[in-house]
């Protein structure tokens, strides 16, 4: 099964700075990575916290190891077979929406990023425990 990781994250921390550290270390282990934006801002920011380290972010899941998208359940859909079955081994679905991702069990490692105020984190903890996936919490105070 699919691990689950959760970033729970300080007010004082920036998000796309704390994603884009992770995609970094993430790339480095050789992985594919699926980002999933709930909106244009919040990925742009990310695209430009990326570009400071010199990654070459995408927005689609087949054009580059790096793909940003507003929409990554929609990307994912429209990804052909032959793509989806590269991605499998050695990849991370990353969600920096506050909803859970349906197709997140296609993927090796499944990642969410919440502040630490988001209401529902323990409602969600518990759906995935109750379907027996593995989830481990990580609180970030400092970026």
């Amino acid at each position: 099964m699919t691990p689950v990781t959760r970033y729970l994250l300080a007010e004082a921390v920036d998000a796309s700075a704390f994603s884009a550290r992770l995609i970094r270390k993430v790339r480095a282990l050789n992985f594919t990575v699926v980002v999933h934006c709930e909106d244009q801002q919040k990925q742009t920011a990310l695209i430009q916290a990326l570009n400071r380290y010199d990654l070459e972010p995408q927005l689609t899941p087949q054009s580059g190891a790096i793909a940003v998208c507003v929409d990554a359940a929609e990307a994912l859909a429209a990804t052909s077979n032959s793509t989806m079955l590269k991605m499998v081994r050695n990849s991370l679905l990353l969600n920096l929406g506050e909803q859970r991702l349906t197709p997140f069990s296609r993927f090796e490692r499944y990642a969410e990023i919440h502040s630490q105020q988001a209401e529902q984190l323990q409602q969600q903890a518990q759906w995935f425990h109750d379907r027996g996936y593995r989830v481990e919490d990580h609180q970030i105070f400092e970026a």
